[in-house]
């Protein structure tokens, strides 16, 4: 996100996104796992997250993991 001023944060505000990361999808038959990739290079900060959405066969459920 991009603050233009010293405001304190806002959460209702909208902000700019600068870099929303590197984003992947893994398409399986019963899953689909969706990564995002995220480095700040001037602070040497990053992170990756994980989320699965899986669906049980024969039942009327879906799984999230992250």
């Amino acid at each position: 996100m991009l603050r233009r001023d010293q405001d304190a944060y806002d959460y209702v505000k909208q902000y700019e996104i600068v870099d929303s990361g590197k984003w992947t999808v893994e398409r399986h038959r019963d899953s689909v796992r969706f990564t995002q990739e995220l480095t700040d290079p001037s602070s040497g900060y990053g992170y990756i997250y994980q989320k699965t959405m899986r669906l049980i066969k024969g039942k009327p459920e879906m799984v999230l993991e992250h």
